[in-house]
């Protein structure tokens, strides 16, 4: 068998063997028997082998047996097609390194040369961290997403450039859309808000914008799918500027707040209605003590003689004072008349007269 170095001389062009050698992928050179003639530093590394111990090896030795057929049907088809190969098409299999273990790949295949292939070029992709990072990036979009139920009722991920507006959240359900019914632009978020908040809205983004600030808070109603409104607040933070100083895009909660607000409306009704009652009570309390007052006039009680004279000069005495009074009198003699006209002139006189039976306390 000829070595590489032969092989570089006779056959492979200075090109193709600079495109293997420096080719920043893992990238094998495999002939018209599945044997490998030539790798790169990164098919080594990647299958944890060393050049010398790969160059010269069947492919096959590398193709787990589980997918023998699928790698024997690609590699055929590669060879046997008429046409020209496309560059793009890759299969997933799998790949067993040195040390016995093996590891999910893409292999992309490409004839060498085109018209009169004798070898075909394999391009190596190892799937295994592509899947890592895919697990890790589904992971964390999905703690993003609980995260986002538990503060707000969606997330939004805007590019101000392109207008375009990415959610995350049910935020269709929410307003009565069917599913992806709900805009997925800035323009088209800005339609739904109320017509008489969004002049308003407008107007506080560009102030917001024009002050050079990187996060905003909104309050505003937005429109549902049904015409009814919903009380939202809308705040963000932008996450890039341009070098002039232009937001490109932010990121975003909305809360739905409609409940809370209505609720605050409710208990804000109540409030004028509960004020507006103790206002009338107040009004009706004036208007009983005023006739509680008439009806206790000292010109209902009758008499004119010079001892009742002074008594009525004695409950004028001490009607300003806090001394407790005792009246004492036969029963019919005017006593209670006595205390309502001591209770008129004294200062407790807005306040109600309470009477006691002492003769049916026990």
């Amino acid at each position: 068998m000829r070595s590489p170095g032969e092989l570089n001389s006779e056959k492979l062009s200075s090109f193709l063997w600079e495109l293997l050698r420096y080719s920043p992928g893992a990238t094998i050179l495999v002939d018209r028997e599945e044997t490998i003639v030539a790798t790169n530093a990164n098919a080594a590394k990647l299958l944890r082998s060393e050049r010398e111990e790969l160059e010269g090896r069947a492919i096959e030795t590398l193709i787990p047996a589980h997918v023998q057929e699928a790698w024997s049907q690609f590699f055929t088809r590669c060879f046997s097609n008429t046409e020209d190969w496309p560059f793009e098409e890759a299969r997933d299999l799998w790949v067993r390194r040195a040390d016995g273990s093996e590891i999910p790949v893409r292999i992309s295949l490409q004839r060498w040369p085109s018209d009169a292939p004798t070898h075909v070029v394999a391009w190596i992709q190892d799937m295994a961290e592509y899947q890592e990072a895919l697990e890790t990036v589904r992971e964390s979009e999905n703690r993003f997403r609980i995260a986002a139920r538990h503060t707000a009722d969606f997330i939004q991920e805007a590019n101000f450039e392109t207008d375009q507006l990415k959610l995350f959240g049910d935020v269709d359900q929410l307003m009565g859309f069917p599913p992806g019914g709900f805009p997925r632009t800035v323009s088209g978020w800005l339609d739904r808000i109320h017509p008489e908040d969004r002049d308003r809205v407008v107007g506080e983004f560009e102030a917001f914008i024009e002050a050079g600030e990187d996060s905003w808070c909104f309050n505003y109603r937005m429109l549902a799918a049904d015409g009814s409104s919903h009380y939202w607040v809308d705040s963000g933070t932008v996450t890039e500027f341009s070098q002039d100083g232009k937001i490109l895009r932010g990121v975003g909660a909305a809360q739905d707040i409609t409940e809370s607000v209505l609720r605050e409306i409710e208990l804000e009704k109540a409030l004028a209605e509960l004020a507006t009652a103790k206002e009338r009570l107040s009004t009706e309390n004036i208007y009983l003590q005023e006739e509680i007052l008439k009806s206790l006039d000292y010109e209902d009680i009758v008499g004119n003689s010079e001892s009742f004279r002074r008594t009525l000069a004695q409950v004028r005495m001490v009607a300003d004072l806090e001394a407790t009074v005792l009246l004492t009198g036969e029963t019919g003699t005017g006593k209670e008349l006595l205390a309502r006209a001591l209770h008129a002139s004294s200062q407790r006189s807005d306040r109600p007269l309470i009477k006691v039976n002492c003769a049916a306390l026990p």
